[in-house]
C-alpha cells in the first residue's frame, strides 16, 4: 500500500511545474553524499519529523481545533519544513502537502505515530530505491559537472524529492 501511494505522489509530481535546479539537488553531489542522504533520510529524518508533526503537533492541533483542521494545518506545516529545499516552488511543496496529509491521515485513523512513521519511512526508502537505480547505484552522480565517460542507458526520470542532477540534459543521454 504505501509502495502505492509513493507511486501515485510521483505520477503527479512529474505532472506539475518543478524547477531544473532545487537546493537538495546540492546533497546529491558525489556517491557518498548520496548515501549519507539516503541512509538520514530513511533513519533519523522520519523519526524527527514524525515526532515533530505526527506526535506532538497533530494532537495539540485536535484538540484546539478538531480534527480536520489538525489534519491540514499539520500536512502544512510539514510541507513548509521542506520548502527551502524545494525553493518554495509550488509543485513540489504540493506534492510534500500531500505527502503529509496522507501520513497524518493514516496518524488520526490509525491512531498510531508508528503506523505514520513507518509509511514514512517505507516512502523515503521507495524514493532513495528509485534514485540509486536511476543513477546507476548512485555511479552517475560522480559525473555532474564533467563529461560522461560512459553512455548512461536509463531513460527514467529522478524522484522529484530526492533532487535530480543539475547540468545533465536529455541530449546528453542523462536522467532528467
Amino acid at each position: 500500500m504505501p509502495a502505492q501511494r509513493t507511486a501515485m505522489l510521483q505520477a503527479l509530481a512529474h505532472l506539475l511545474p518543478i524547477p531544473k535546479n532545487l537546493p537538495i539537488d546540492s546533497f546529491f553531489g558525489t556517491p557518498a553524499e548520496a548515501w549519507a542522504l539516503t541512509i538520514f533520510g530513511i533513519t533519523l529524518a522520519p523519526v524527527m519529523e514524525e515526532f515533530l508533526f505526527r506526535a506532538f503537533l497533530y494532537p495539540v492541533l485536535k484538540r484546539q481545533l478538531g480534527w480536520g483542521a489538525a489534519i491540514l494545518l499539520t500536512a502544512l506545516g510539514f510541507a513548509l519544513l521542506h520548502g527551502s529545499q524545494l525553493k518554495f516552488a509550488w509543485g513540489p511543496l504540493l506534492v510534500i502537502f500531500l505527502v503529509g496529509l496522507v501520513l497524518t491521515i493514516v496518524r488520526a485513523q490509525k491512531n498510531s505515530v508508528a503506523a505514520s512513521l513507518l509509511m514514512h519511512i517505507a516512502y523515503n526508502g521507495t524514493l532513495s530505491t528509485l534514485m540509486f537505480v536511476a543513477t546507476e547505484s548512485f555511479w552517475a552522480l560522480t559525473i555532474v559537472n564533467t563529461k560522461p565517460t560512459r553512455k548512461i542507458t536509463s531513460s527514467a526520470r529522478l524522484p522529484m524529492t530526492m533532487g535530480r542532477m543539475p547540468g545533465w540534459r536529455a541530449t546528453d543521454n542523462a536522467l532528467i
